[in-house]
């Protein structure tokens, strides 16, 4: 444990990390020598709407029983935080919800990962985060975030779970043996599942089918090439010294298929990127980073 993480602990005082995900919301809160967790629904304006996001996080604050309390600094990662009404989503959340907050940040739920990737760190690298959706972002030297995808399953989100699972989606409705190797790995009633989980839950499945599906291993192949890809063009715009490399997200945590090509295609740029491994937990190395910040200047908060 960090020594400012002990220390925050030791003195009483309360901290709050928040991540906002697109599939689901996270929050740890230190409250004097207590960590407590909560989880949520979905919380990306963009996908549940203004009011389902507000009220994600006003359930969360409840269940953490901070309604009337103060919260000495806190960050939240949403995603869909680019979104107009992000900021008075949140103020409205806090506002309701009866909680104060002195020092805060208010970022993108990439954001939050790259934080807590690198944390401590003089030369951070790149992260790369393919979930429901995929995004690359680097930090610059002057502390400005920069980006590559993130534009969402009908512009972009390519290598995602999304993009592998519409796909693979494709196939099986056209394919009856494809809907046969799906039904061997427990995906028996596709047209039951819900259109916008679909795809996800099928990606889910995509290593289960590279052994005996040539188009299914052509498909991680592809995955981990554009998510590699993402990773170069966040890296050239930051233009940082460090070809470190660390990832988050179902698809390159839990798919080996689409991590050993996403590794490889790393290997292979010019100049070549290095796969130093996942974030971890971001709740927990996200606090670590929160705690351990500088608090002036004040930054951008809600």
């Amino acid at each position: 444990m960090p020594t400012g993480y002990h220390l925050f602990m030791q003195s009483g005082a309360r901290a709050l990390v928040m991540d906002l995900g697109g599939t689901g919301a996270r929050a740890l809160l230190i409250d004097g020598p207590e960590k407590i967790h909560t989880v949520g629904p979905a919380a990306n304006p963009n996908r549940v709407g203004l009011d389902a996001s507000k009220d994600c996080i006003v359930g969360m604050l409840k269940r953490l029983r901070l309604s009337g309390k103060r919260v000495e600094r806190a960050i939240i990662g949403m995603a869909g935080r680019s979104h107009p009404a992000a900021v008075s989503i949140v103020a409205s959340a806090m506002k309701e919800a009866h909680v104060e907050v002195d020092i805060r940040w208010l970022v993108n739920d990439a954001e939050l990962a790259h934080l807590a990737a690198f944390s401590g760190q003089r030369d951070p690298g790149v992260l790369v985060v393919a979930g429901t959706g995929s995004i690359s972002v680097a930090r610059m030297g002057s502390g400005q975030f920069v980006r590559a995808g993130g534009l969402g399953p009908k512009v972009g989100d390519e290598g995602s779970g999304h993009w592998i699972g519409e796909r693979l989606f494709g196939w099986a409705r056209d394919n009856p043996g494809f809907r046969e190797a799906l039904r061997k790995l427990g995906v028996t009633s596709l047209d039951l599942l819900n259109a916008a989980q679909t795809p996800s839950i099928l990606a889910e499945h995509i290593d289960g089918l590279v052994e005996g599906e040539p188009l299914a291993r052509d498909l991680a192949e592809q995955a981990g090439l554009k998510l590699g890809h993402l990773a170069q063009e966040a890296w050239r715009k930051a233009a940082i010294p460090s070809r470190s490399v660390k990832v988050s997200g179902s698809v390159l945590v839990e798919s080996r298929t689409v991590r050993a090509a996403f590794t490889c295609a790393l290997g292979r740029l010019s100049p070549p990127l290095r796969d130093e491994g996942d974030v971890g937990d971001v709740l927990e190395t996200g606090m670590a980073w929160l705690l351990e910040s500088p608090l002036k200047p004040v930054p951008p908060g809600w």
